[in-house]
């Protein structure tokens, strides 16, 4: 299996990610789900004690900035064989 990355690929999970901790921020426990919650998995911990949802948007926006500062025109950077 092939997959291939792309500008349009990496600035889809950046705003995934950016989506979901809006959703969070905005919507509270509404925005997690029933399991995570079931876990004690809550708003508060995903915001505030744990990070990762900051996290994620951190991680995609450098995946984005690395592919458009070594791939200038904007094509496939890397394949990778899977």
């Amino acid at each position: 299996m092939t997959m291939e990355v792309s500008k349009k690929s990496l600035s889809k999970d950046l705003e995934g990610a950016k989506g979901k901790l809006t959703d969070v921020q905005k919507q509270g426990n509404d925005a997690i789900s029933k399991w995570d919650l079931s876990m004690g998995y809550d708003a508060a911990f995903y915001l505030k004690k744990n990070g990762i949802l900051h996290s994620h948007v951190s991680f995609h926006q450098r995946q984005l900035d690395n592919f458009l500062n070594n791939n200038a025109e904007g094509g496939y950077q890397f394949k990778l064989e899977i």
